[in-house]
């Protein structure tokens, strides 16, 4: 029986080389392309000040709120118009933050700093953000993505299941080259290094990573295929 209609689940599940987390870091679980809560509470009080930085792209200032209002102006260009506070809450402690259209890039280690006009009134918690990204296919194609390095990429490689290389490039001003076993499968590879995929079947189910390289660090990204057939 000929089987048609093949649909692909893709599931982000691990990302390698972010910053040691402390025991009191909060991890929240976010959906690719959704909208995300980072929840985040402090003492109410005057004169609030509240600063979400995004830890793991260099301190990359999220959202800015003081003197009744935001303050976007010092704002990271990637956030921008994607982040709001619960302002008829903050009086009451709650410093929340929504970000919509949710990225792979902004998993990583975010910062909520309060201050209120009270003694002892400074405030950090910290939060974990991870992307589970629910990207529905055909057996046409499916693209996985890549979390991109803050810096110009030296080079990359994409592994299945941990050991068998799909495709590499080992210098920026040559082109990647594909095993001889993923020819059929590899469409496409994005300048972040985001893989699209064509013709998948089962046996195609499995672990992807990528790893990107730049001239201080390499970034893994670890990725769940799941591939779900119907007639």
């Amino acid at each position: 029986m000929k089987m048609t209609g093949i649909k692909c689940v893709v599931f982000v599940v691990v990302l390698t080389f972010l910053p040691s987390l402390a025991s009191e870091d909060v991890e929240v679980s976010c959906v690719f392309m959704e909208s995300c809560i980072l929840p985040c509470s402090f003492q109410g009080g005057s004169d609030t000040v509240i600063h979400w930085i995004q830890e793991t792209a260099g301190n990359t200032l999220v959202h800015s709120y003081y003197h009744n209002q935001d303050q976007l102006a010092k704002q990271g260009q990637r956030f921008k118009k994607r982040t709001s506070l619960f302002k008829d809450q903050i009086s009451r402690g709650n410093a929340t933050l929504q970000l919509t259209g949710v990225e792979v890039e902004d998993q990583g280690r975010y910062k909520c700093y309060t201050s209120i006009n009270t003694l002892n009134g400074n405030k950090e918690s910290f939060i974990n953000l991870i992307v589970d990204a629910s990207i529905s296919g055909s057996d046409t194609e499916t693209t996985i993505p890549c979390t991109s390095a803050n810096t110009p990429l030296t080079g990359f490689i994409w592994r299945f299941n941990h050991s068998q290389i799909i495709l590499n490039q080992t210098r920026t001003d040559i082109p990647y080259t594909v095993s001889k076993e993923w020819r059929q499968q590899v469409k496409s590879v994005s300048e972040s290094g985001s893989i699209t995929l064509q013709d998948l079947s089962s046996d195609r189910e499995g672990i992807y990573t990528c790893e990107l390289s730049n001239e201080q660090e390499t970034i893994i990204t670890n990725t769940v295929l799941r591939i779900e057939k119907s007639q």
